[in-house]
């Protein structure tokens, strides 16, 4: 719920406006199908004009939602989805964690051997009443 809060860090720019748009389908387009995201179809509304653009969504969209849009003002055919940059905020971010996990147990696998001449034998010395 966290990685969702980061939306608003995403400011609009100096020339661009939110607007909210409709998904009416999904738009496959060969080859790129993924398991995690698909390719949605949207129609918005600016100006009493209507636009349709495609972006790769988190495939927990279904048709007839609505998702915010950040388009410019000088040309309203180029979009912005915030939910498509944090999706892929939050791709980066669990990569990066991955990563480091895996350096870690490698790290521990290989470089925290001891040699094999190093003596282990444990001593004990008598305590004293």
């Amino acid at each position: 719920m966290l990685l969702f809060d980061l939306f608003q860090s995403f400011e609009l720019s100096e020339n661009s406006i939110l607007v909210e748009g409709r998904i009416q389908r999904i738009a496959y387009q060969s080859g790129d199908e993924d398991f995690l995201t698909n390719y949605y179809e949207i129609e918005y509304l600016y100006l009493d004009k209507e636009y349709s653009t495609k972006l790769n969504l988190p495939r927990f969209y279904d048709i007839g939602d609505t998702v915010e849009l950040e388009i410019s003002i000088l040309d309203p055919s180029r979009v912005y989805s915030k939910a498509e940059n944090i999706y892929f905020f939050e791709q980066g971010f669990y990569f990066v964690l991955i990563l480091g996990v895996a350096c870690i147990c490698i790290h521990a696998f290989f470089f925290q051997k001891y040699p094999k001449d190093q003596d282990f034998s444990v001593t004990s010395t008598p305590s004293s009443h």
